[in-house]
């Protein structure tokens, strides 16, 4: 007999979603195949969607950061199936270069959203306010397990410093070239 459990953890046929209840937020899983979340999805596949699998290519590095307007010009990264990937991404690109802004500099300011590349097209990680204030508490602080700890940096500096990013001193940081 089949273990179901083991069954989706070799298949990428599933999207990522991610949901808030109670001030709490969770990453849910639904399969693309079957159109439902996964427990149900892992009965009725039993496996037979591995060989048509898609492949992943981990090759995801944020290269630019642009302002809210250009994001436009980019597919959305929290359109696609592996939207946690991009935030994954994204979480260890700010903690890399200590950018600390709120949701309000993310959507506002001329470099606050990263452009990611990713199997040789550019993505956009333009996110409303309060997912990028989750994005920062998770990847400065994660240890506050606190439901509301993302509402300090969705819309204000809870460290009480001022961000000097500077785009003359770091290339990411700038929209030339895009």
């Amino acid at each position: 007999m089949m273990n179901i459990n083991n069954l989706c953890k070799d298949c990428k046929n599933f999207t990522q979603i991610l949901q808030q209840r109670n001030l709490k937020h969770y990453w849910q899983k639904r399969c693309t195949v079957f159109d439902c979340r996964l427990l149900p999805a892992k009965k009725k596949c039993n496996g037979k969607y591995f060989e048509t699998a898609i492949k992943t290519n981990n090759t995801m590095k944020v290269v630019k950061m642009t302002d809210w307007n250009d994001a436009y010009n980019f597919p959305m990264c929290q359109d696609q199936k592996n939207f946690k990937d991009f935030w994954n991404c994204v979480r260890k690109f700010i903690k890399e270069k200590n950018i600390k802004f709120n949701g309000s500099w993310h959507q506002n300011w001329d470099y606050g959203v990263p452009i990611i590349e990713y199997d040789g097209k550019l993505y956009a990680f333009a996110i409303s306010m309060r997912r990028w204030g989750l994005i920062i508490s998770e990847a400065f602080y994660p240890e506050n397990k606190d439901s509301g700890a993302y509402l300090d940096w969705a819309f204000s500096n809870p460290d009480g410093v001022k961000t000097d990013i500077d785009e003359n001193k770091d290339p990411l940081l700038s929209t030339e070239g895009i």
